[in-house]
């Protein structure tokens, strides 16, 4: 469910750099503030932004066949799966509510700040059986679930503690439909 070292240093200093350079670039979204959040990311280039948004970019071409690749190490099973990659940039107040990701065939959060701690909050909290468990996101791992250990789980809140926004990838694999003929 979480694995630790998953990109090299080159790796992780690309996707770095195309982190950076996508923060000033369109093309962000956001489910309640997806007009307004280009214009606060240019604005202002510090944290925080907006309070309790999360804005998402989706991913392509060298870096989402990085991720396939690294996916397919951590789960075989999925390795020719279509799934979505996308930034995520959660801002103070940011959370995810308890859900379960029941439409997904696998979901995957890697995390890239170099620092954080559980006074950050960002943690993953999920159920095991009938307790709750907490991850602290590390710099350069991965929570993964898939459809075979489906489990229900959160994200907290980000305190005003963070030091930094918080960076991820999330990966979500979709079941590929055939049309009828």
């Amino acid at each position: 469910m979480f694995f630790y070292d998953i990109f090299s240093e080159q790796e992780l200093a690309y996707i770095s750099n195309d982190i950076e350079s996508q923060l000033a670039l369109d093309g962000w979204s956001n489910r309640a503030h997806a007009h307004e959040m280009h214009q606060q990311i240019v604005k202002n280039a510090n944290f925080p932004y907006t309070q309790g948004d999360i804005y998402n970019k989706t991913i392509t071409g060298y870096i989402k066949d990085l991720i396939r690749f690294k996916l397919g190490k951590i789960d075989p099973t999925i390795r020719n799966y279509h799934f979505d990659a996308s930034y995520q940039i959660y801002n103070i107040g940011s959370c995810v509510f308890l859900h379960n990701d029941s439409m997904d065939l696998f979901n995957a959060t890697f995390y890239f700040n170099k620092e954080w701690d559980v006074n950050s909050g960002g943690l993953y909290l999920y159920e095991n059986g009938t307790e709750y468990k907490v991850f602290v996101p590390k710099y350069n791992s991965c929570a993964f679930i898939n459809q075979n250990t489906l489990v229900r789980h959160l994200v907290t809140p980000i305190t005003i503690k963070a030091p930094d926004r918080r960076i991820t990838i999330h990966c979500k694999g979709m079941p590929i439909f055939k049309l009828k003929q």
